[in-house]
């Protein structure tokens, strides 16, 4: 009987041990409430748990920020100790919806000549200078951005998701040239900048199922150099800049009428699309697709 019960004793020690997690020190924080899980540090972000698909300098500095991991169920949880100019996806802070506006500027965006406006589907040079390309861990450029300030960068949250971006390229214009020049080769543009990525940032709602809030941002690991070629767009952030006009414009090195890839920057004008209209537009592609209105 005495054997039954030491075993039995045994066996609850052993579970016990099993079920607590096992956490190690590492680094310390200066603050104890820095220290917090890598999922709602932003900088980590979006492959908080995927190491595998991290740039090199985020892996430098989740040597230097791991603090605490905790093993649980046969898993390691890690924690960091995250930057307080990081976004912390786990808590808004309350802050106001306002917040990060004066990163904007509202003053120089959007700024092109006049006389280098075209009319065609082969975009001219300096047309678009805030168009961004997304480059992988691969050398591949699945998608497209839009420069909005000297370190943010907006684009497609399924971009940053499905891909491992390491950088982002401004300043281009066609793909197959290392400088780009006007047809008279008189005019050529500085060349493209390769700037790191630093953090991205997808929006908490973001559905891939329902196509809703397909939004991020992109934190660059310095900032872009601007010139006549690579300026940050305006965003409507204001009542003097939102507009009432019905044509808009869409810029990238995406598929042409002939469904092949562009090598030089493309644009279409398209009209603005009522959302109970583009709605019925869309689920005939997408049955599950939703529109907030």
């Amino acid at each position: 009987m005495n054997a039954i019960r030491c075993l039995s004793a045994i066996i609850i020690v052993l579970a016990a041990a099993c079920c607590r997690p096992v956490t190690g020190q590492f680094k310390q924080c200066a603050r104890e409430k820095d220290c917090i899980d890598i999922r709602e540090c932003a900088m980590f972000g979006p492959h908080f748990t995927e190491p595998a698909k991290w740039a090199d300098n985020l892996k430098f500095e989740f040597g230097k920020r791991v603090c605490k991991r905790e093993s649980v169920n046969g898993g390691n949880k890690f924690k960091v100790c995250c930057p307080s100019d990081s976004t912390n996806l786990g808590d808004s802070g309350g802050t106001s919806g306002r917040r990060g506006m004066d990163l904007l500027n509202t003053q120089d965006c959007g700024s092109i000549s006049d006389d280098r406006i075209a009319h065609g589907k082969t975009a001219k040079l300096y047309m678009f200078p805030w168009m961004a390309l997304l480059e992988n861990n691969i050398g591949k450029f699945p998608c497209g951005a839009t420069l909005i300030a000297e370190r943010y960068v907006l684009t497609a949250a399924h971009c940053v998701r499905d891909e491992n971006i390491v950088s982002v390229r401004l300043g281009e214009y066609d793909l197959n040239k290392t400088i780009d020049c006007d047809k008279g080769g008189q005019d050529c543009a500085q060349p493209v900048q390769d700037i790191p990525v630093e953090r991205v940032i997808i929006h908490d709602n973001y559905s891939s199922r329902f196509k809703r809030n397909d939004i991020a941002l992109i934190r660059l690991a310095e900032k872009a150099s601007l010139n006549d070629n690579v300026k940050p767009i305006c965003l409507p952030v204001g009542p003097l800049m939102r507009t009432t006009q019905k044509n808009y414009f869409v810029a990238g090195w995406g598929s042409t009428h002939n469904a092949d890839y562009s090598s030089k920057l493309q644009f279409a004008i398209l009209t603005l699309m009522p959302n109970d209209q583009c709605l019925q537009r869309l689920r005939l592609e997408d049955p599950y697709v939703k529109v907030d209105h």
